[in-house]
């Protein structure tokens, strides 16, 4: 009993997002003052490996129907070669709240992900908010889903961005993936 599979639905998600992505983006300056500083923005996207988590985001979005991507500030101390981080977030572990007037701004980013006890089991759920100003750490015990005041497990954390910094990338207006 021989049975063949062949995997339509990977080739679809590469051929798709190697299609749309296959080549990094570059910046470019309109004018001549502003080489300099996108320059400085392509070297920082280089070193953030900016391509290979477009991919990551085109990955998500081709197969889940949506891909997200937070942007943060270096911590102190932990400074690179870039004053920022655009990591891909899961997108079964993320979603963003907009609201109902009209553009439809984003109100609040969410990203969460399973509670470690000590022994390394699941002992609930941690949340991790974003609004325009500030993110809140929050840890829910057990399977509660319902979040409470006294669930903050840290102050509120500026991230000095002015806005959501969870960006969402919808695949298509029906956040459908490829196949």
């Amino acid at each position: 009993n021989n049975r063949i599979v062949i995997n339509n639905a990977y080739s679809i998600v590469r051929n798709a997002t190697g299609y749309f992505l296959g080549e990094p983006i570059q910046y470019t300056a309109k004018a001549e003052a502003d080489k300099d500083n996108i320059q400085k923005l392509n070297t920082y996207m280089d070193s953030e490996n900016k391509s290979c988590e477009d991919m990551s985001v085109g990955d998500s979005a081709s197969i889940c129907g949506t891909g997200y991507r937070l942007v943060a500030v270096d911590d102190a101390g932990e400074e690179d070669e870039a004053p920022f981080e655009i990591p891909t977030l899961e997108p079964q572990n993320t979603f963003v709240i907009y609201s109902t007037k009209a553009g439809h701004e984003p109100l609040l980013g969410v990203t969460y992900g399973p509670l470690l006890n000590d022994d390394g089991y699941i002992s609930g759920t941690s949340y991790t908010v974003y609004d325009g100003t500030y993110q809140y750490r929050y840890a829910v015990k057990g399977t509660g889903t319902v979040i409470l005041p006294q669930d903050l497990i840290e102050r509120p954390k500026p991230h000095f961005l002015g806005g959501v910094p969870i960006v969402e990338y919808p695949n298509n207006e029906w956040r459908m993936g490829d196949f």
